[in-house]
């Protein structure tokens, strides 16, 4: 079974994973969705905002998922460090986890903006997630 709607979850196990990261960012800094309240800088946001089901005749082949990850921070300099920490850590990459086949990690997109007096850098991954017994 394709484990799509958990990617979140595996992609924040991976961000902990890189020590780099971890040097602006602590692991508790690393949230799905939205940061609790009174979070300190840095911080980091993630979220599922797309999956499409592949189909041939034979069934499901795989989903196309997008995902949103948010760097916050009230430094220019070091949001810009944490996003790249986060596409080296992604981009062109496979995972294999438990019950999860990411493959194909690519970007789509990276912006930035002001918001709330903090700086974010907003990165969308596409990436395409297979059943882990193929």
């Amino acid at each position: 079974m394709i484990q799509s709607i958990k990617i979140t979850k595996y992609i924040r196990k991976f961000l902990l994973n890189n020590e780099e990261l971890q040097k602006n960012v602590r692991p508790t800094n690393i949230f799905p969705l939205v940061a609790n309240a009174n979070t300190n800088f840095p911080y980091i946001v993630m979220q599922r905002t797309g999956v499409r089901a592949n189909y041939s005749k034979a069934g499901l082949i795989d989903d196309n998922v997008t995902i949103e990850i948010i760097c916050v921070s009230n430094d220019y300099s070091q949001s810009i460090d944490i996003a790249q920490e986060v596409r080296n850590t992604l981009d062109a990459k496979r995972f294999r986890d438990e019950d999860i086949f990411i493959d194909n990690i690519e970007i789509e997109s990276i912006t930035e903006e002001w918001a709330e007096n903090a700086y974010l850098q907003r990165l969308v991954f596409n990436m395409s997630i297979r059943d882990t017994e193929e």
